[in-house]
């Protein structure tokens, strides 16, 4: 993909397709907004914590090896279990 696709305003209008599509799969209505005011966007990461990585994984820009392989992208260290979420140990209140 060239990089002339990433422009500020092409990925702008994805990231509002995204967010559109979110908030229409959720059933969240909004109010019409001025162009840049990202209102919705807003509810999404602040009350649905929507923007926040919730499990640890390779950065998308550093995923490439030596050789030109692609890395493994979840780098979930070893106190994770198989669903992403963290093993607690026995003795470690919930």
């Amino acid at each position: 993909m060239p990089l002339s696709e990433f422009t500020d305003d092409v990925v702008d209008m994805h990231i509002f397709t995204q967010t559109v599509s979110v908030a229409r799969r959720w059933n969240l209505r909004g109010r019409p907004e001025a162009p840049g005011e990202n209102a919705m966007r807003d509810l999404l990461t602040r009350r649905y914590r929507y923007a926040t990585d919730d499990i640890p994984h390779r950065d998308l820009l550093d995923c490439i090896d030596k050789d030109g392989n692609l890395l493994t992208l979840l780098d979930i260290p070893a106190d994770y279990g198989d669903d992403g979420h963290r093993v607690r140990d026995a003795n470690e209140p919930a």
